[in-house]
């Protein structure tokens, strides 16, 4: 019996410009089931929130996707009207970067919260105190005088927090988290990610992650996916990503982190500029920043190298294994 909750199968996606078709994501791959949690960390433009996107079908106008998406058994590309609306509110749920931008002004908390949930649940005070339940779990103090409140009256922490709790409140299968804690500071973030792991462990949800801090992605998730210009270049699980790191773009981010232990005159980059999904040609896109890149890497692409818990792309792995002294970040190497 298959029980993954979502799949991607060669998936890529295509939006119009004014100059034709760009391509944003490349013959993306990757399987949840229940009660697993995957990231997908990569530099901005990499291809992330636009993976999510994907799965949700929440597509700019005039977009267009080969390939595979499947929620739950079904195909998401064959899904329209309410089945599509159905599955956004009781199977897939979003949580997004900027709680403000995805809850009415004008409604109150509670309003908000059994909103995804009236049709479901025909007990509207049954429902309330489970959301009530749910902003206690999710460390919010006296929720009764929170319901009553306007997003207005509450802070960013807290907001994302009624965020969170209203999308687990709807049960859903898989939760899409992008970047749901960036704008917060690192205590709030730490107590709001930790608790709605242990939620998720809890109700058996799968979660996709979408954050540019892969110390957090390899914390709270059992797989990491490195993503770079719309290509795939890395699965792992956390464990094993955090020692045995493959392609030299992985290894560039885990020697970009700054130590905790000593202060640093300036921060460890990955020289050169993230290449654009629409400026990928035949070869992997990190060729131009990577620092042991053979000549056939410029002009085709990889396959993947490995089994289902570890693959990456990368024509060095399948040469020989990569010099661990060989990732340049900054002025020095590593």
């Amino acid at each position: 019996m298959n029980d993954h909750v979502v799949e991607l199968r060669d998936v890529s996606l295509f939006v119009p410009t004014d100059h034709g078709e760009a391509q944003l994501l490349d013959r993306i791959s990757l399987t949840l089931a229940r009660g697993e949690s995957l990231a997908i960390v990569g530099e901005s433009g990499s291809g992330k929130s636009m993976t999510l996107r994907t799965i949700s079908r929440l597509l700019p106008d005039g977009a267009r996707t080969t390939g595979d998406v499947v929620v739950n058994g079904r195909r998401v590309d064959q899904l329209r009207g309410s089945k599509l609306r159905a599955m956004r509110r009781s199977e897939v749920a979003t949580v997004f970067q900027d709680p403000r931008s995805a809850i009415n002004p004008i409604q109150r908390v509670e309003d908000f919260m059994l909103e995804a949930v009236r049709d479901a649940r025909g007990d509207r005070a049954g429902a309330r105190d489970a959301a009530m339940q749910l902003l206690l779990r999710m460390g919010i103090r006296d929720p009764e005088r929170r319901m009553g409140q306007y997003p207005f009256e509450l802070s960013g922490g807290l907001l994302q927090r009624v965020m969170i709790a209203s999308v687990l409140l709807a049960g859903p299968d898989l939760v899409l988290a992008d970047e749901p804690t960036t704008a917060l500071d690192v205590t709030t973030q730490s107590d709001v990610l930790a608790i709605t792991d242990e939620l998720r462990q809890e109700r058996g949800v799968a979660l996709l992650f979408v954050t540019h801090d892969l110390d957090l992605a390899m914390a709270i998730c059992d797989r990491v996916m490195v993503l770079y210009a719309g290509r795939v270049l890395e699965i792992a699980s956390a464990t094993e990503l955090r020692t045995g790191a493959q392609h030299p773009y992985t290894r560039g981010l885990l020697a970009s982190r700054p130590p905790l232990e000593r202060r640093l005159e300036s921060l460890p980059v990955i020289e050169g500029v993230p290449t654009l999904a629409t400026e990928v040609g035949e070869g992997c896109p990190f060729f131009d920043r990577c620092a042991v890149r053979l000549d056939v890497c410029g002009s085709r692409m990889p396959e993947p190298v490995g089994d289902a818990r570890h693959w990456v792309r990368c024509h060095r792995v399948e040469a020989e294994a990569v010099p661990s002294s060989s990732v340049l970040v900054g002025e020095g190497e590593l």
